[in-house]
């Protein structure tokens, strides 16, 4: 890597303030592929299948304990859990955005394009005070404006989401670091080891 791209790598961004409580917020559920009954699914863009009705939401709440906190207060009993459901909706929607530009930095030719489904719920159109129509963006919309798509990342270790504060930092703690370059260096060694020892066999076959 030159030094120019070191540098540029190197480089700290500190995570916008919205964006940062948006990848808590996803990161309350694992990785899509790992709740319960998931399927492998490598398609772009990225879904989330789990249903939102009452059995499947008490068990998540039992087996994730930071899922439970962003359902403190929700009577998912209820003979119409319309809250549940809302908050359910709106955490599949920040993870599905969230998963698929993370797992786009390598898939896309033309930039990411989201669109439809997506952002359904996202837009809405109001009339002020003076009669003008005004656009009005979800928060989801408003800490995505101008951020980087590079820097929301997926840890390849674990599958949560984080902020690449660095371009160069491989995962979302300094444990799953630290782990990730281990993996790394011993993928490289023993590419170089295997390399040498065919040379080796070369130079004494011929």
């Amino acid at each position: 890597m030159s030094n120019e791209k070191t540098q540029q790598a190197s480089r700290l961004r500190p995570v916008p303030r919205e964006l940062e409580e948006l990848i808590r917020l996803a990161n309350a559920l694992p990785s899509p592929e790992k709740l319960p009954e998931a399927e492998p699914n490598d398609r772009l863009p990225v879904r989330e299948h789990w249903d939102s009705d009452e059995v499947v939401v008490e068990e998540l709440m039992a087996g994730f304990p930071a899922f439970r906190s962003f359902m403190d207060g929700v009577n998912v009993r209820e003979e119409i859990p319309a809250e549940m459901v809302q908050r359910c909706l709106r955490l599949k929607t920040i993870r599905s955005i969230l998963y698929t530009i993370a797992r786009s930095h390598n898939q896309r030719a033309n930039g990411l394009v989201l669109g439809g489904a997506y952002l359904e719920n996202l837009v809405s159109v109001r009339e002020d005070a003076g009669g003008n129509l005004r656009i009005e963006h979800d928060l989801i919309l408003r800490a995505l404006e101008g951020v980087e798509a590079k820097r929301i990342c997926e840890c390849p270790r674990c599958g949560k989401l984080y902020w690449a504060g660095r371009l160069d930092k491989p995962g979302c703690t300094t444990e799953c670091d630290h782990v990730l370059r281990q993996r790394r260096y011993r993928k490289n060694y023993s590419e170089k080891y295997k390399l040498q020892r065919y040379r080796r066999a070369e130079e004494e076959s011929s």
